[in-house]
């Protein structure tokens, strides 16, 4: 969520026109690899999560979330991402452009 918008949702986003057997064996055989992802960026230095890729387009909203990775890379963080988070990386940056705007404001205001 950001904003209090679902901005990606895991597995609907992904469940299309599965049925209820196909969704089940999607979630299950993917739950814990994308919990083994998510251990990794977390466990990782900047580096690293900058080259991590995952099948579902995590490493790309985190990449677009992540403090580590400032301003200059965001332009490549929206090269050659998941179509499927797509959109919410777009968003993650622009609140992430927003909040610097506004952390800006306060600062020269309090000047």
């Amino acid at each position: 969520m950001l904003n209090g918008e679902i901005i990606w949702d895991w597995p609907k986003d992904y469940s299309g026109d599965l049925d209820y057997q196909e969704m089940y064996l999607l979630y299950r055989e993917s739950v814990s690899t994308i919990s083994d992802f998510i251990a990794s960026y977390l466990n990782s230095d900047r580096t690293a999560a900058l080259s991590l890729r995952d099948g579902w387009g995590i490493s790309d909203m985190f990449r677009a979330a992540d403090r580590r990775i400032g301003r200059r890379q965001w332009g490549g963080l929206l090269e050659n991402i998941n179509p499927k988070v797509s959109i919410a990386v777009e968003k993650i940056i622009s609140a992430r452009k927003n909040s610097d705007r506004d952390t800006m404001k306060n600062k020269r205001n309090n000047a």
